[in-house]
């Protein structure tokens, strides 16, 4: 046997070392709790790409490092008032029993509108399942969801961190038109549901 052979057959785990060395699939999402200091980093975050795009196009001295050290500095400043969510693959026996339970299937008009699970109630049960750090009731989950204090794109940040970890390769068919359009469905269905809980009952 050659010494490539020998590599190989050195590189070679049994079963028994593979099943043990398999870990659950983790991700984390920050979160800026603080609404008026997400706005100042996200302007930030515009000035450092017009900065780049000014460096682009111009001759003079690059503008875009003073841009960046400003958005560094104002991350670091901001740690305070963020939270930092860890989600953790909830294996595909639960994940399949979430998607699979009647309340998470979508409504004859959901199926028309290309999706295959409820945005009423499949992204908070499966942000509960899967968010290991804090922990999420399934009641405190939902009310998340419906909480005006939390935009649409913080929602689907944590939904798609939930979507993720339990689906590895990052394809997640849950709509037949694609990741897209099911963002576009769900970010459209968590805005509608703000609106009706904001507004008077008869």
């Amino acid at each position: 046997m050659d010494k490539v052979e020998q590599g190989k057959a050195a590189k070679k785990r049994t079963l028994d070392e593979i099943r043990a060395a398999k870990k659950p699939v983790t991700k984390r999402v920050t979160i800026q709790l603080d609404g008026e200091v997400a706005g100042m980093l996200n302007d930030l975050r515009e000035d450092l790409e017009a900065a780049k795009r000014y460096d682009t196009l111009s001759n003079s001295q690059d503008t875009a490092p003073a841009a960046q050290r400003a958005l560094d500095e104002a991350i670091e400043a901001s740690k305070d008032t963020q939270a930092v969510f860890e989600f953790q693959s909830i294996g595909r026996f639960e994940y399949d029993k979430i998607v699979s339970k009647p309340t998470n299937r979508p409504t004859a008009q959901q199926k028309k509108e290309g999706l295959d699970f409820n945005p009423d109630t499949f992204p908070a049960e499966i942000v509960s399942a899967s968010c290991v750090d804090p922990v999420i009731p399934l009641d405190d989950a939902r009310e998340i969801f419906s909480d005006p204090n939390w935009n649409a794109a913080e929602l689907q940040r944590l939904f798609y961190c939930a979507l993720e970890v339990n689906n590895e390769t990052g394809d997640v068919p849950l709509s037949k038109s694609g990741s897209d359009m099911t963002l576009t469905l769900l970010l459209n269905s968590i805005m509608q549901q703000k609106e009706e809980s904001l507004t008077p009952s008869s």
